[in-house]
């Protein structure tokens, strides 16, 4: 949609099941249709996509969109949420709320993400881990274009 007239510039009929694969094509679409070499896509988390993310910056289009993390759906709902930990880039760690470090464990090329986790012994003694987890350690992931 161009903003400032509010027209919409682009469609797409899909059988997808997701749009998680029609970033690129739709603002590359966008692009084409208003003849701007640089330009700004907003689009919601189920476009979030960051391998096609960084081909659109690649092309001068910067997307907004917000990432798609699935909700922590263990236990009974009161968990930690992903969001609650922190990553530490100079390390390729991640910080828990309660300040220790999880560390990398697993590149999934499949599901294009790095998974990281607690020490058993470390999460087992936390006053925190009945609000972390219900196993003997705590994972998150980071998808490999989380950045971008």
């Amino acid at each position: 949609m161009d903003a400032e007239h509010a027209l919409i510039v682009a469609e797409q009929v899909t059988d997808q099941a997701t749009d998680n694969r029609s970033l690129q094509p739709m603002a590359e679409a966008a692009q084409a249709a208003v003849g701007e070499p640089t330009m700004n896509v907003v689009a919601d988390a189920g476009y979030s996509n960051g391998e096609q993310a960084e081909a659109c910056e690649a092309k001068g289009i910067v997307p907004h969109v917000p990432a798609n993390r699935a909700v922590n759906n263990r236990g009974d709902g009161t968990l930690f949420d992903r969001k609650e930990f922190s990553y530490q880039p100079e390390s390729d760690t991640f910080r828990c709320p309660a300040g220790e470090t999880l560390t990398r464990k697993q590149l999934s090329r499949k599901d294009r993400a790095v998974y990281y986790a607690g020490q058993p012994e470390v999460c087992g003694a936390c006053a925190l881990k009945s609000r972390c987890t219900v196993g003997a350690q705590r994972f998150v992931s980071r998808h490999l274009h989380e950045a971008a």
